[in-house]
């Protein structure tokens, strides 16, 4: 691979090229990914794109994701994004509590599950909240604009 000159990189043009990139990703695709491995309060849902084969690939994890030269992170979705009581009632919480026993540490799929319920239901509440609250296509931009930023800064 060529090495960059760093003094010839214009980097309002190269911001205006990832904006164009990423406007013709499946942003709605991205976010249902992150939100499919996501599972409060544990699990950050993370979809990431790998230089070396092309692909976009998600997956769960426990901690951030760390800089990588070769996986460029495209989404994170945050465990603190959804606290358990914006997901489910008091009433629903409360009921859930009974059926797992005081000793519970449970995540959001296993609670929907406890209740009997069908998790892709909160799996669209999430979506149609992220899509109208949090501007995910910004949030992508900004995280392929830091990865860009910091394979510079090598």
């Amino acid at each position: 691979m060529k090495r960059l000159d760093k003094k010839k990189i214009d980097l309002e043009k190269l911001e205006k090229s990832i904006r164009n990139i990423v406007r013709r990703m499946d942003i709605e695709n991205i976010v249902r990914r992150a939100i499919e491995h996501y599972d409060p309060p544990t699990l950050n849902g993370i979809v990431a794109l790998d230089l070396k084969t092309g692909e976009v690939f998600s997956y769960s994890s426990l901690e951030n994701p760390t800089f990588s030269n070769t996986i460029v992170t495209l989404y994170v979705l945050p465990v603190s994004r959804f606290p358990l009581d914006r997901l489910f009632s008091e009433k629903d919480l409360n009921l859930a509590k009974m059926l797992l026993g005081d000793s519970w540490n449970f995540s959001a799929r296993d609670i929907a599950s406890a209740l009997g319920k069908d998790f892709k239901e909160i799996e669209d509440k999430m979506f149609e909240i992220i899509m109208d609250e949090d501007s995910p296509e910004e949030k992508i931009i900004e995280n392929v604009l830091n990865y860009v930023r910091k394979v510079l800064s090598l």
